[in-house]
């Protein structure tokens, strides 16, 4: 079975729809355009405010990439 660093490297420069736990255990989803990945992070851009964000990879719950529809 694939890592989810692995998984996720393969979105980069793409967009990803996340469910997230952050350090205060809230769940979000948030939409995030993917710059890069390490064994410990994902480095993004949140599209919903524009600003720069840093995933800490093992709070990552869920993923799957933005399906544009282009009809």
């Amino acid at each position: 079975m694939p890592s989810l660093q692995s998984n996720l490297s393969k979105y980069i420069g793409m967009a990803v729809v996340i469910i997230y736990q952050d350090r205060s255990n809230r769940i979000t989803k948030r939409q995030i355009l993917i710059r890069s990945v390490t064994h410990t992070h994902v480095r993004a851009t949140c599209l919903e405010s524009g600003g720069p964000r840093l995933f800490k990879l093992h709070n990552i719950l869920a993923h799957e990439p933005v399906i544009r529809d282009v009809g």
